[in-house]
C-alpha cells in the first residue's frame, strides 16, 4: 500500500503509482450509452452513483426480499486499507464475471472480480499538494465507467481516465488549482459522451462551479458558475461558494441535470453578503449539453446556519403520473418540484430535529450565542442520498436529530481566505465557537407519500446517519450507521428485519446491488471505514473494507 509522506512545507507527496494485476483478465464489455440509460432497470448492473440517472437508489432485483433477508450471507471482504474514510458506492459492470470498481481513501481504487473479490488491478495517483486543502476530505464517493474507460475524480480536482481492463492511465485533466481551495469527492456522471461533475470547497473562499469534459479526450466542454455575478453585491460573487457536494441526477427525457448547491460564502457571517445570495442552498436545473440554466429554486435564502443542500436530488414519476424532483436537505423537509418548471408542488411534513429558535441569527459573542439550535449544520439530512421505490410509490428520506450552539464571532472576516485551513476561521466568520459537535444524537428514516408529503412510516436509529439507503425490488431498505451496523428494514412499513454488525467500522456510504445470472445470486456491497465530519469526530475512520453479501434465488 502507498502511504503519504508529509514534507516540512506541509505538502503531501506520494511515491510511484501502485498497481497489481490478477492472472485472470477482465471481460471486454464496452459500456455503451444504452447501458447507461437502462442502468436503473437492469438488475445486473450498477453503473451510476444511485443505480440510474434519476438517482432512485433502487434495484429491480427481488431476490433479496423480506423473507430471504435472513438468508443473506457474507460472500467476501475486500480490504482497501488506506484510511482517510471509505464512502464509496461501488460501480458494477455486468459480464462473466461482473467487475466491481471501488475507490477508498486518498484516491486509491481497484478493479475486483465481483463474484469472489479477486483483485484485477489497483491504482493510486501521485499527489503533491497542501494537506489542509484537498486532504481535508481524503475520500471519494465512487468512479464512473464508459466505453473501455473508468474515471477517477481525484480529490485534488484531477480527472483520471484509466483503461478499464488494465488500470493504465489514458489521460488526465486538472480542473482547478487545489491551493485555491477547490477539491472534489463526488462520483462523476457520464452523459452523452461527457463527464459532468461539480466541485467542493465552499468553506474556502471559492466560487461554486460545474463542469463537463469530453469522456474520450478529457477536453473541456463547458464550465459554468452557480453564482450569478449580476445578482450579488460588489465583488462578493467571487467567493460566493454555492458548491455542489454531490453527484447530480439527470432526466434523459429532457436532457436536464439537477444539482443541489451548498451554503453561501462566507459561512455563518451573512452580514457581509447582503441579499438572498441566489442559487446557494438551492435545487438547480441546467441543460446537460450546454450547461445553460433552466431554473432554480432557493430553499434557504441568505443562509446563516450552514444548512446547505448537500444531499442529491431525485427525479421520479409517482403513481399520479406527474414527474417531480424531490429534494431533502439540512433544513429537514422534502421539497417536491414540477420537474419541468421548478414550481413547488408540495413540501413534506418535517423530519429531524426542529427547535423554536431554528431561524434565530447568532450574535457575535458567546453571550449572544444561539443555543440548542436545530437542525444543526449536520441536518436534517447531511450529504446522505435518499431512495425511491416505484413498487411502494414512496420517497425515503434520511434525517438526523441534531442541534448545536452557534456564534457568528465578529462582523469582520479575513478576505485573504483562500484555500487553507489557516484562513478558514476568518472566512467562515467564526461560527461554532461553543459546540463543534451536535449536542444530541439519533436519526430517522421516513417514508413519504409523494402526493401529500405526509409520513407513511418512521424508523428511528440510535445514531445520526452519514450514509445513503438502497431499496430492493423485494421491498427491503438497506442503510448503514456510524455505529458499525447495517440495518435491513421493511420498505412497506418500517419494521426492522435484521441487524448486521459485521463491518466493525463506521458505515458512511450508500450500498450497491446487482444480480449475477451465472451464480443465481443477488449481491449487496457496503463500504465500511468511516468518513464525513461527524463520523470523523465521534466515530473515527478506520481502514476501509468492502463487505459483499449474497443471497441465492
Amino acid at each position: 500500500m502507498v502511504s503519504p509522506d508529509v514534507t516540512d512545507s506541509g505538502q503531501v507527496s506520494y511515491g510511484p503509482i501502485y498497481e497489481t494485476y490478477a492472472t485472470d483478465e477482465i471481460p471486454e464489455v464496452s459500456v455503451t450509452d444504452e447501458m447507461l440509460l437502462e442502468d436503473g432497470q437492469n438488475e445486473e448492473s450498477w453503473l451510476h452513483y444511485r443505480g440510474g440517472y434519476r438517482g432512485h437508489g433502487y434495484t429491480p432485483c427481488s431476490v433479496l426480499d423480506t423473507g430471504s433477508v435472513e438468508d443473506l450471507e457474507l460472500e467476501y471482504i475486500y480490504h482497501i486499507d488506506t484510511g482517510g474514510g471509505y464512502e464509496d458506492s461501488p460501480t458494477v459492470v455486468p459480464g462473466d464475471p461482473p467487475v466491481l470498481y471501488t475507490i477508498g481513501g486518498y484516491d486509491r481504487m481497484a478493479a475486483v472480480n465481483a463474484r469472489n473479490g479477486e483483485v484485477f488491478w489497483e491504482f493510486q495517483p501521485r499527489f503533491r499538494h497542501h494537506t489542509d486543502v484537498s486532504m481535508a476530505r481524503p475520500y471519494s464517493r465512487g468512479v464512473a465507467v464508459y466505453g473501455d474507460k473508468v474515471y477517477l475524480n481525484a480529490t485534488d480536482t484531477t480527472i483520471y481516465a484509466l483503461d478499464r481492463y488494465t488500470g493504465e492511465e489514458v489521460w488526465s485533466t486538472r480542473l482547478h488549482d487545489p491551493t485555491d481551495g477547490y477539491f472534489q469527492t463526488q462520483k462523476p456522471i457520464v452523459y452523452d459522451g461527457m463527464l459532468i461533475l461539480g466541485h467542493s470547497g465552499g468553506e474556502r473562499g471559492i466560487q461554486g462551479k460545474y463542469t463537463a469534459v469530453d469522456a474520450e479526450t478529457g477536453e473541456l466542454e463547458y464550465q459554468r458558475s452557480f453564482i450569478p455575478k449580476d445578482k450579488w453585491p460588489e465583488e462578493s460573487w467571487r467567493y460566493g461558494a454555492g458548491t455542489a457536494w454531490m453527484t447530480p441526477v439527470i432526466d434523459p427525457d429532457t436532457d436536464t441535470v439537477y444539482w443541489s448547491t451548498g451554503n453561501p460564502g462566507p459561512d455563518f457571517n451573512a452580514n457581509v453578503r447582503p441579499g438572498p445570495n441566489p442559487m446557494t442552498c438551492s435545487t438547480v436545473a441546467t441543460d446537460a449539453r450546454t450547461g445553460e440554466l433552466k431554473w432554480f429554486y432557493q430553499i434557504l435564502p441568505h443562509d446563516w446556519w450552514d444548512r446547505d443542500i448537500a444531499s442529491p436530488a431525485l427525479v421520479a414519476t409517482p403513481s399520479d403520473g406527474q414527474k417531480r424532483v424531490f429534494q431533502q436537505g439540512k433544513h429537514g423537509w422534502v421539497y417536491m418540484f414540477d420537474a419541468e418548471s421548478g414550481k413547488v408542488t408540495e413540501r413534506s411534513e418535517p423530519y429531524g430535529y426542529h427547535t423554536d429558535n431554528e431561524f434565530e441569527r447568532p450574535g457575535f459573542t458567546n453571550d449572544e450565542a444561539v443555543e440548542d439550535q436545530g437542525p444543526s449544520l449536520w441536518g436534517g439530512s447531511e450529504w446522505s442520498p435518499p431512495s425511491w421505490s416505484p413498487k411502494t410509490d414512496r420517497f425515503y428520506a434520511i434525517g438526523n436529530f441534531t442541534k448545536n450552539d452557534l456564534v457568528a464571532a465578529h462582523p469582520d472576516y479575513d478576505e485573504r481566505a483562500k484555500g487553507s485551513y489557516g484562513y478558514l476561521d476568518g472566512f467562515v466568520g467564526g461560527g461554532l465557537k461553543n459546540d463543534v459537535l451536535p449536542t444530541n444524537e439519533g436519526g430517522e428514516i421516513v417514508a413519504y407519500d409523494p402526493d401529500t408529503g405526509a409520513r407513511d412510516w418512521t424508523h428511528e436509529t440510535p445514531a445520526m446517519m452519514m450514509s445513503g439507503s438502497l431499496v430492493t425490488g423485494g421491498d427491503v431498505l438497506v442503510v448503514g450507521l456510524p455505529t458499525s451496523e447495517i440495518r435491513f428494514i421493511d420498505a412497506t412499513n418500517g419494521e426492522l428485519l435484521r441487524r448486521e454488525r459485521e463491518p466493525d467500522a463506521p458505515v458512511c456510504s450508500a450500498p450497491t446491488s446487482w444480480y449475477d445470472p451465472a451464480t443465481e445470486k443477488q449481491y449487496l456491497a457496503v463500504a465500511a471505514g468511516g468518513g464525513g465530519d461527524v463520523a470523523r469526530y465521534k466515530y473515527p475512520s478506520r481502514p476501509g473494507h468492502l463487505l459483499v453479501f449474497s443471497v441465492e434465488s
